[in-house]
């Protein structure tokens, strides 16, 4: 019979819990990584009004719907208009865009990704 010391490896269990890890991890990456693709696309559309003459010394409606068709453009649908706020300073415009992403992992527990990013246009 041979001893303890000689065995080695990982049983059964072992590597079923290794392979539930990698699922769950898995899962998780599948569903934030979307998310994150999508704050990165409305930062963008964000930061492009600051560069865009159109936007100068435009009122807040114009503004908004610039903005909103450059969300539509980059297929994020979770900004909608009420998310967006715009207000004039004496530098310029502020638009600020405040919304919450949720995406479900399994049955009831979900994943919430909360995003606050705001640009001044100047005048």
């Amino acid at each position: 019979m041979r001893s303890m010391k000689k065995q080695r490896g990982m049983t059964a269990v072992g590597w079923l819990l290794v392979l539930v890890l990698i699922v769950v991890f898995t899962i998780v990456g599948l569903k934030l990584i979307p998310m994150y693709i999508d704050t990165y696309k409305v930062t963008a559309s964000l930061e492009s009004l600051v560069d865009d003459p159109k936007a100068k010394g435009r009122p807040a409606v114009e503004i908004r719907r610039l903005l909103m068709k450059r969300l539509d453009i980059n297929m994020v649908s979770d900004v909608s208009a009420q998310d967006v706020s715009i207000s004039r300073t004496r530098g310029g415009i502020i638009v600020e865009v405040d919304y919450e992403a949720r995406r479900s992992l399994f049955g009831n527990l979900f994943v919430v990704v909360v995003y606050n990013e705001s640009v001044e246009i100047p005048q």
